[in-house]
């Protein structure tokens, strides 16, 4: 019983205490998840850019269902051309036909449908990357348009596909060409399986091509599960180094 070796058990508890920070802090991230360094990382298709005053830092993610410039996509009321209010002079991607932004996406043919209207066209983001079971992946969203009917914007995580606008025309004013805004709003989902996992950002035409939407994205990230305090696991080691001591004192 003198043989007791304290430092060694002391160590030990340390250990058992650190490890569970090793392990939370090793989660995998997303590249390129506030989008400061442009486009790096992630695969697009159609009108993708970077833009401003987003809420982490200087860029977010934006992408819209207009055409470039030799397009003719919007008009006034007058009948004089007003648009296309495209952003990366890319054109929106057609959607509802083999081969097109559905496939692109990872999904089937008319998965981009949405309201029981069908997906025209429009513009993807995607990236593939490792996470594991139980990881959250979350990010802002802000859903714009010019449009006085229906589009459709979302992401498919793992070839599962959320709408992110609701049926209802965003109420809130605008910004930069769109007259309407959802604002910024929150998402978050976790895991159930660790290995490679995919997210897609889309945002598509509904029954017309005429009219211009856009989505926002910003804050993209990969986060443990909300980690034990700190502050508590010491408070549990100090309680365990003081049994050991007292446990000590009495061999």
């Amino acid at each position: 019983m003198k043989n007791f070796n304290f430092k060694h058990s002391t160590f030990a508890i340390f250990v058992a205490l650190a490890l569970p920070c090793f392990t939370l802090n090793a989660q995998a991230q997303i590249t390129n998840g506030g989008f400061e360094t442009g486009l790096a990382g992630w695969t697009t298709y159609g009108d993708v850019s970077t833009q401003g005053n987003a809420p982490a830092g200087s860029a977010k993610l934006f992408l819209t269902t207009a055409g470039p410039s030799n397009e003719s996509d919007e008009f006034n009321a007058a009948g004089a051309l007003i648009g296309p209010f495209n952003e990366s002079g890319v054109a929106a991607v057609l959607a509802g036909q083999p081969g097109g932004l559905e496939t692109l996406g990872g999904t089937t043919v008319g998965a981009f449908d949405a309201f029981s209207l069908f997906a025209t066209e429009g513009a993807l983001a995607r990236q593939t990357f490792s996470a594991q079971a139980g990881t959250i992946l979350s990010f802002t969203w802000n859903f714009g348009t010019r449009e006085t009917a229906l589009d459709h914007a979302f992401v498919v995580i793992d070839g599962v596909l959320t709408t992110l606008n609701s049926a209802a025309n965003p109420s809130a004013p605008g910004a930069g060409n769109d007259l309407f805004q959802t604002g910024n709003q929150h998402f978050s989902s976790s895991f159930t399986t660790s290995g490679n996992h995919t997210v897609v950002f889309g945002v598509v035409d509904l029954n017309d091509t005429a009219v211009r939407s856009s989505l926002a994205i910003d804050q993209v990230q990969i986060s443990a599960v909300p980690e034990v305090d700190v502050r508590i696991m010491l408070l549990a080691g100090l309680g365990s180094l003081a049994l050991l001591m007292k446990r000590r004192n009495r061999l």
